[in-house]
């Protein structure tokens, strides 16, 4: 999450090109795991983006600095996956495996456990676990050993064993940053959500520039309606971490619901569209055929009645993910409204045919009442 070394370090280079010799990146292990990892996530989740070479670089350069990197062992892994070089995979998963093999290192043993997650290798997954737990018995004070077990517990599906182990973390090391912000995660994940937003806050209290922190809250707070405590979450994550597409598409949803008029006869907010409008597009600048803010986009030129451009942004949103609902239904209002009643009839059977809340199924079934379907 935190960038600013890097990006300033190398711009810093770029500028005195050609009158300083020997300008590099930070050599700082932590921030080259985190400039390899944003690299790997990038390639993976954005159209057309291969930042794969960079990752590999960063991420090599991180083992030479700390050869028991567990975490950077794991990223590198993903790339030389994807990259399709497996015999450099398994190589990395040799190595790591034999330095989990001959150490007591809890960290070692949970990155393990993630490639072999990735694998599908049930049989390792367990081995591993069951390790970790050994050590977590022989360590019960040990505060680190306890969130490493908490973590591998959640991979492999565990969640009340999880939430034991990291619960287990923060009481015996209450400034555990790491262990208070994945109980958050998963407590938002179950949708526990009072309890997520106390842990996302203990996280801030104890390091103010943890940017998804900022973001996660945020996005508790939209779920509970509290736009403008969402709204000031983001943008603080924004400054934390300027080039996370994820925010931006949130600031644009926040902006878009903030836009809608209180009454049916009122107008959209212009101003606020065209501030969602912007967030959405620098998402995509960020990573394009980012699915989020294609269908952000799609709502909003609904709110414009700029229906050809609707159907054009959400229609690339269901190549992306052609089993998206949000997009679905935003694509059958969008038909409906243009007077292509067909289209939206075979869009809302997509829809349907998913499984939905009950709510959503309610409205479905009414919009294909209303239009006609057969």
């Amino acid at each position: 999450m935190k960038r600013n070394v890097v990006t300033y370090l190398a711009l810093l280079c770029a500028m005195l090109a050609g009158l300083l010799a020997g300008c590099g990146t930070s050599s700082d292990p932590t921030e080259l795991v985190e400039a390899g990892r944003q690299a790997v996530e990038v390639s993976r989740a954005c159209t057309g983006v291969d930042h794969y070479a960079d990752a590999v670089d960063s991420l090599t350069q991180a083992l030479e600095a700390d050869p028991q990197h567990g975490e950077a062992h794991y990223w590198l892994y993903l790339a030389r996956t994807d990259m399709g070089d497996a015999a450099a995979a398994a190589e990395i998963v040799s190595a790591l495996s034999g330095l989990a093999t001959y150490g007591e290192d809890a960290a070692l043993h949970f990155w393990l456990l993630k490639i072999y997650a990735v694998q599908g290798d049930a049989t390792a997954q367990a081995d591993t676990l069951a390790d970790l737990q050994r050590m977590a018995t022989s360590n019960a004070a040990d505060a680190d050993v306890q969130f490493w077990l908490g973590r591998a517990l959640h991979v492999t599906g565990a969640t009340p064993e999880a939430l034991a182990a990291l619960e287990s973390a923060v009481a015996l090391d209450p400034d555990h940053v790491q262990a208070h912000f994945w109980l958050g995660q998963i407590y938002f994940e179950q949708q526990l959500l009072e309890q997520a937003w106390q842990e996302f806050d203990a996280v801030i209290a104890l390091d103010s520039h943890h940017a998804a922190a900022y973001h996660n809250r945020g996005a508790i707070a939209y779920q509970m309606g509290n736009l403008e405590d969402a709204l000031a979450d983001f943008e603080r994550a924004q400054q934390e971490d300027p080039d996370d597409a994820q925010t931006y598409y949130q600031l644009g949803a926040v902006h878009l619901v903030q836009s809608l008029p209180e009454s049916p006869l009122g107008l959209p907010d212009a101003g606020l569209l065209e501030t969602a409008e912007e967030d959405f597009e620098r998402a995509l600048e960020l990573c394009p055929g980012m699915l989020e803010p294609l269908i952000g986009l799609g709502n909003l030129y609904l709110f414009q009645s700029d229906l050809a451009a609707a159907m054009d942004v959400l229609e690339q949103a269901l190549e992306q993910n052609p089993a998206s609902v949000e997009a679905l239904f935003a694509l059958a209002r969008a038909q409906a409204q243009s007077g292509q009643l067909e289209a939206s009839c075979e869009s809302l059977e997509r829809f349907l045919e998913a499984e939905l809340p009950d709510e959503w199924r309610e409205q479905g079934e009414q919009m294909r009442s209303q239009i006609g379907c057969p």
